[in-house]
Order: C-alpha cells, then sequence, then structure tokens
C-alpha cells in the first residue's frame, strides 16, 4: 500500500506559504516501490483554493500533505523531469492515502486537472501567435 513514511516538518512563512524544514518521503507501492522525497527548503502554499470554493474546502486539513507533495511534482514538471497527469494522478493517490473524504477529493482533483487544461489551452494560443 502507498503511504507517506515521514512526516510533513515546516514552518509557516510570513507569506502564509510552508517551508518545509525535513525532507519527507511517499512511497508509492503501485509504481515499482517509488519513493518520492521532498526537500528540505521546499516552499509550498499548500492548496491554492480559489476563495469562493472554501466554503467547501479549506487550504489546509487532511489534504496539506498531498498538496505539498503535488506543489514538488509540479516544480518537477516545469523542469521537464514527470508528466502533468502523473503529478495529479500522484495527488489523488496520496489523498487518498491520507483519508480525505471523497467529495474533498474530487473538488481538489478537478480543480487541479481543470487547471492543467487550461495551462494547455493557454500554451497552444501562445504557440499559435
Amino acid at each position: 500500500m502507498s503511504t507517506f513514511t515521514t512526516p510533513l516538518k515546516g514552518e509557516i512563512l510570513d507569506n502564509g506559504n510552508l517551508l518545509v524544514t525535513e525532507e519527507f518521503d511517499y512511497y508509492r507501492e503501485a509504481n515499482n516501490d517509488e519513493v518520492i522525497r521532498v526537500p528540505c527548503g521546499f516552499e509550498s502554499d499548500f492548496a491554492s483554493v480559489p476563495f469562493v470554493f472554501r466554503i467547501f474546502v479549506s487550504p489546509i486539513g487532511r489534504h496539506s500533505k498531498p498538496a505539498v507533495l503535488h506543489d514538488y511534482l509540479c516544480e518537477r514538471y516545469h523542469l521537464g523531469e514527470v508528466s502533468r497527469d502523473y503529478c495529479d494522478e500522484v495527488f489523488n493517490e496520496a489523498m487518498k492515502v491520507k483519508g480525505v473524504r471523497a467529495y474533498h477529493r474530487i473538488i481538489l482533483f478537478s480543480g487541479v486537472r481543470v487547471y492543467a487544461y487550461y495551462l494547455r489551452v493557454k500554451n497552444m494560443i501562445k504557440e499559435r501567435r
């Protein structure tokens, strides 16, 4: 079973972001025993939940650790190391591992997928110019 093997330890910065103060690991059993390590010094804004949706989902909660993991994977995506689909798949899996309620997972996962689609469309328009 996939699991987080180390706790999330960090410091809240003046801008509200989290600075990871000790690396933490996420173990993916389904993917050939892959270990994803979020390094010390990584900065995350937790879950980027638009204000209008905060009535349903807070930016922090059981999904905080998966959100930090997702932010880290998205940084790797921007470096060309992983696909966006991979980032979002791991995020959804990690939320299940942490026991995030189904309706919260749906809202959060839908949000990251809509954002990914928006970025693809934006890049396609940019390339056509």
